[in-house]
Order: structure tokens, then C-alpha cells, then sequence
């Protein structure tokens, strides 16, 4: 699969020629290929789910990143064994722009194929433009949004981590002071000891 994902369809070109023996005709169906991509997906709740895949965008797939072949008595990573590209879900960032370029290419290719569409829908176009920069304003307050979420977590972490040092360290002077503490008592018990003991050793006897 491509890093950017496959789909049914895509699937379905591909086996299309494959012979009866090595692939039945009701697998090489885009019902059978898609409902089998989504039932394998990596974060669905099949309980028959084998985690195959990733949905990096509706309908399109990749293999899962973790997916390991045993080979020559090791596993490896089915990645390196094809020597292509690991794939990864696209980030939010990613994906609008996805977005925008498979917009702009739509737009491109209904002026190449239908220009009287195209002149029917420029009185569209600062809609259509309107629309991308809100959704990018949107995007980018999100993830400002999630920035400064994750920046307040790693301070509270941090003033909690602190906290824990300093109990750590005042724990440590207690019990330093204790067992000062203990061998000063210790000492003082012993002398108390030794002079009794010399006290009872001279005592004259009348």
C-alpha cells in the first residue's frame, strides 16, 4: 500500500485479473474488500479484528506500522521487507491541506473538462475561498487550543514534580535527624550505663 492509503476500489482494480484458483470472485468484490480494510482496522472493535490496518483518511487505508512477518526464523517489520516508507495518520495539519489540494485539483480538472460548469461556478469561488480560510482559522485554533492545553499539562508536571522533590528531600532531613537523634540517646544511655556500673564497682559495702 502507498504511504498516502489504498481503498476498495483501488484493491479492486488490482485483483481484478487475479485467477478464480488463487482468489475467489466474491473476494475480489469492492463490498468484500472494503468491509474486510474496515473490519481489520487497527482502533475498531471487531472482535474477529486482526488489526491490519490504519485508516488514514475515510475509506482509505494503510498497513499497520506494527505489523511484523516471521521470516528466516526473526521478525521483521513488513515495512522494512518491502523497503517502502512507513506510513502514519495524517495530522490535522496534513489533512486540510489534503484537503485543499484535492479541492484546487477538482477545480483544475472541471475547467479542463467542462468550461461552461467552471464559468457557472466562479460566482462561487470567493465562497469557496471564504470557506478554506475559515476552516484554516478553525484548524489553527484548535491547535493552538491543544498547544496550550499540552503546555499547561507539562507545567503541572513539572510544579508536581517539584512538590515531590522537596518532600522527597525534607523526608530525608527527618530521617537524617532521626537517626541523629537515635545515636546521641543511644550514646547518652551507654555513659548513663558505664556510671552506674563504675558507681556499683567502688561502692564500699557498710
Amino acid at each position: 500500500m502507498a504511504t498516502r492509503g489504498d481503498n476498495g476500489p483501488d484493491i479492486e482494480d488490482i485483483v481484478a485479473e487475479y485467477p478464480d484458483t488463487v482468489l475467489p470472485d466474491y473476494r475480489k468484490k469492492r463490498s468484500y474488500i472494503s468491509a474486510n480494510l474496515a473490519k481489520n482496522e487497527i482502533d475498531g472493535s471487531n472482535p474477529w479484528n486482526r488489526k491490519l490496518f490504519i485508516r488514514v483518511e475515510r475509506g482509505f487505508y494503510v498497513l499497520n506500522p506494527g505489523l511484523e512477518i516471521f521470516i528466516e526464523n526473526q521478525w521483521r517489520n513488513v515495512y522494512d521487507v518491502m523497503r517502502i516508507e512507513k506510513a502514519r495518520k495524517l495530522s490535522a495539519e496534513e489533512k486540510e491541506e489534503q484537503f485543499k489540494r484535492n479541492l484546487y485539483a477538482t477545480w483544475d480538472e472541471v475547467i479542463e473538462t467542462n468550461p461552461r460548469l467552471a464559468e457557472e461556478l466562479r460566482v462561487r469561488i470567493p465562497y469557496i475561498d471564504v470557506q478554506l480560510k475559515q476552516r484554516e482559522s478553525s484548524t489553527k485554533k484548535n491547535i493552538d487550543e491543544i498547544k496550550k492545553i499540552a503546555k499547561e499539562k507539562q507545567e503541572e508536571a513539572l510544579r508536581l514534580k517539584k512538590i515531590k522533590k522537596e518532600k522527597e528531600r525534607k523526608e530525608r532531613e527527618r530521617i537524617k535527624e532521626e537517626e541523629k537523634r537515635q545515636k546521641e540517646e543511644a550514646k547518652e544511655r551507654k555513659e548513663e550505663n558505664e556510671a552506674k556500673r563504675d558507681g556499683t564497682q567502688y561502692k564500699l559495702p557498710f
